[in-house]
């Protein structure tokens, strides 16, 4: 039908699927969702995915912050992240509701969660940065499964998972999707090729990569077009955690 949005396949599998190992760190219910953002006076439009969400817990002191966690650029439809902090403040102003559903088909429901927190910019504000595209969002009342952070970032040829519903070359039911470290760089992203090379992103940005023990080391934030096979950039989130709780300090 014209205008519909492709749906997470539900096929058998194919051949080629079906002979793959598939192995991964589990991953609970309600932790994985997509995420929707509406600009000044527009709704929500549920039939347009466009990124991944994931709930993840963030040591706060004695305590543990729980967010949902995505990536910003959804916000407008784009391919590409916000690197600079006048975007980030423009796009941060448009936004007037953000919204969840649970990524894996449980319930297509949507949520209306809270507001986000405050990027790091004081560790960020004289330069150009990735990390700007996180976006860190309150939950409110939704009941979301946090994963827990990992305490150190990720190393070259490290495993790491990608965990979300993938639109084509996996099973609509396979939760994670094995990739190895390429590159980990100072500014806090990462790169990363997946062992599926016939694996879809699309729709992934803001999907959560995870340690072989579940742990959040990172978060997918774009597909690596010039690399061969199906690549990822995204971003270290015990790096951006690191940051952005030096900014609460500073």
């Amino acid at each position: 039908m014209s205008g519909c949005q492709p749906q997470p396949l539900s096929e058998q599998p194919s051949p080629l699927a079906q002979q793959q190992t598939v192995s991964g760190p589990d991953v609970p219910a309600n932790a994985i969702w997509r995420a929707y953002f509406a600009l000044g006076e527009k709704a929500i439009q549920p039939d347009k995915v466009n990124a991944t969400g994931f709930a993840c817990r963030f040591p706060t002191g004695e305590k543990k912050t729980t967010y949902l966690v995505t990536v910003l650029h959804a916000a407008e439809e784009r391919e590409t992240p916000f690197t600079e902090l006048d975007e980030v403040e423009r796009i941060r102003q448009s936004i007037r509701t953000i919204g969840a559903t649970e990524a894996y088909g449980a319930s297509d429901s949507m949520k209306v969660i809270g507001m986000m927190a405050d990027p790091p910019t004081d560790q960020l504000s004289d330069e150009s940065s990735i990390l700007y595209d996180v976006a860190l969002v309150e939950p409110g009342k939704v009941g979301m499964k946090a994963f827990g952070l990992a305490a150190a970032p990720v190393t070259v040829d490290s495993k790491v998972y990608l965990a979300t519903a993938v639109y084509g070359g996996a099973p609509a039911s396979q939760t994670t999707h094995e990739a190895k470290i390429t590159a980990v760089n100072p500014d806090g992203t990462i790169a990363y090729r997946f062992v599926n090379e016939r694996l879809s992103l699309q729709a992934a940005d803001g999907a959560p990569l995870l340690d072989e023990s579940g742990e959040v080391v990172g978060m997918h934030v774009h597909a690596d077009e010039a690399t061969d096979g199906v690549a990822g950039v995204g971003i270290s989130m015990p790096d951006y955690w690191k940051r952005y709780t030096e900014s609460l300090d500073s």
